[in-house]
């Protein structure tokens, strides 16, 4: 017989099913609590198992450990019980061990208290699964229990749900077939419920449930699973010409799922794998474990450089002022060699900042260790970098300063010279710095942070200032009386001199002379000029 003819039988009236059919199909189990739907599914897995057919159990009420009681099964998980405890990390080497070794697997997520690290976990493996099945093409069953929680139908579907009806849809020719089981058809995705090859229908009775079996049996289909008995289901498969109504067996092993009574469940005598086995994958795991560890360290290494450097640029720029820099302070060269004894200032400025540019560009190692960036001197926001001091010199007199740099400007370059490895050449450049730039300019190691000399900001335009303005319109008003009080003395002093006889230098008409009377008008006039002086000085005085 070919293995495409092969067949288990399940129920009591020994109605064969094709294996090959329900491993590599998508089957779905339903039926309210207490009417045999996990009995289905372990007798499913007692069959297959016979049969010698690897599948997966994603057990989340970890009750499926009693299957370890007749066959050898790889219990991992979160569980107590496990043989191993797991995570994500183990995902790869589980499926290498299910498929390569055809070991049969129980996924046990029970023993998870965040959901969220469960559903990592089932998502990593049957990711894993549908990779290595592309070129594996090993038959192979992947058993969902509470499929409403991976695959719901409201509330849309999250990394898992989208990796199982990925499964659902493409895994058939890979050889990966997936049999989901839920409590609720109503809460399951019906574009997985419409999809599968094989369905069966244990009791249901809720309303909504009755529904999903009516919109795909039919109404009478849905009236008759609300008689059912406890084992008793409607099958609707491909290879069966119309639905069949059977009673399954009992399990043989522990029915670790069953309702505990007063006297407990006995935990019974369990298979184990092979103890080497359970040490490859224990292995894989922690040296997994141990690269992710260092990869995180190394994130969080450069993160902390990196912090380290930009918060330097940002501390108190007058400290650099009120703290000059010791002069034994030696930090590491980016060669791991000093400034030889004797050497010129200037000479070991030139090959610190040779030595800083060939880091930059990738042509030497350097370290990006936090212990070396405690070595570095806080910044000063006006150093002077030798470099720019010598280009100074040439182009201008030493009283001249260069332009102002922003601190945006700094702690932008603080960033790349970390990012790129620059740490330990900026420390010895800071060093040449501060032995090149006595002197001239004063200068402390800034981290290999280069920052110019601050230029003093020039007079404000008094144009530009609103007191001036007003300053200037107050003067405006009055020069404006000045004048008008100037015309309006002349005007006085013509209406007194017509009054008195002497506008025009003719005679009054009175008998008293003329020339008696121009002393007072030279008086008059005398205060008004006064008058007059008075007032363009206050005005003068005010533009000044």
């Amino acid at each position: 017989m070919s293995s495409a003819d092969r067949t288990m039988i399940l129920t009591e009236e020994h109605k064969p099913m094709p294996i090959a059919d329900v491993v590599t199909g998508r089957g779905f189990i339903t039926g309210k609590s207490g009417s045999g739907k996990s009995n289905t599914a372990s007798v499913l897995c007692e069959e297959l198992l016979d049969e010698g057919v690897p599948l997966m159990i994603v057990d989340t009420d970890g009750e499926y450990y009693g299957l370890k009681e007749e066959y050898e099964m790889l219990h991992v998980g979160g569980d107590e019980r496990c043989d191993l405890r797991i995570g994500p990390q183990h995902a790869e080497k589980i499926a290498d061990i299910t498929l390569g070794s055809n070991v049969p697997i129980i996924l046990d997520v029970s023993g998870f208290i965040e959901e969220s690290d469960s559903k990592r976990l089932v998502h990593d493996v049957v990711r894993e699964l549908f990779i290595k099945e592309k070129k594996a093409k090993v038959p192979y069953l992947l058993l969902i229990e509470e499929a409403h929680e991976f695959i719901p139908e409201s509330g849309g579907l999250d990394e898992v749900g989208e990796m199982l009806v990925r499964v659902a849809k493409r895994g058939r020719k890979r050889g990966l077939g997936v049999c989901a089981m839920s409590q609720r058809p109503a809460s399951v995705s019906k574009d997985f419920i419409t999809q599968c090859d094989w369905l069966v229908w244990h009791r249901l009775t809720w309303k909504n449930d009755t529904q999903v079996v009516s919109s795909i049996m039919g109404s009478q289909t849905a009236d008759e699973v609300q008689s059912l008995e406890p084992g008793e289901a409607i099958i609707m498969a491909d290879w069966e010409d119309d639905k069949i109504r059977v009673k399954f067996r009992r399990k043989r092993t522990l029915d670790a799922g069953a309702t505990p009574d007063l006297d407990g469940i006995d935990d019974p005598e369990t298979q184990s794998v092979r103890s080497d086995i359970v040490d490859e994958l224990e292995d894989a795991g922690a040296s997994l474990t141990e690269k992710g560890e260092q990869k995180d360290w190394d994130a969080e290494d450069e993160a902390a450089a990196t912090s380290s450097a930009v918060d330097a640029v940002a501390e108190d720029p007058e400290r650099g002022a009120a703290d000059p820099e010791p002069a034994d302070t030696a930090p590491r060269e980016p060669s791991g060699q000093g400034a030889a004894a004797g050497e010129p200032a200037a000479d070991a400025a030139a090959r610190d900042s040779q030595q800083a540019s060939k880091s930059t560009s990738g042509s030497q190692e350097t370290s990006s260790d936090p212990s070396e960036l405690d070595e570095l001197d806080e910044p000063d926001p006006d150093e002077v970098s030798p470099s720019e001091s010598q280009s100074q010199s040439s182009t201008q007199s030493q009283s001249d300063e260069p332009a102002a740099e922003t601190t945006e400007d700094a702690l932008e370059r603080a960033a790349r010279n970390v990012s790129a490895g620059d740490v330990s050449a900026s420390a010895g450049n800071a060093s040449g710095r501060s032995q090149a730039s006595k002197g001239t300019a004063s200068a402390k190691s800034d981290g290999g942070v280069n920052r110019r000399a601050r230029r003093p900001s020039p007079d404000p335009d008094p144009a530009d200032d609103p007191v001036w303005e007003v300053a200037e319109f107050v003067a405006y008003l009055i020069g404006s009386l000045g004048a008008a009080t100037v015309n309006l003395g002349l005007t006085v002093e013509r209406a007194i001199g017509s009054v008195l006889g002497t506008n025009t230098g003719t005679a009054s008409s009175t008998s008293q002379p003329a020339s008696d009377n121009r002393p007072l008008v030279g008086i008059i006039v005398a205060v008004m000029l006064l008058t007059i002086g008075l007032v363009v000085g206050v005005g003068v005085a005010m533009l000044l």
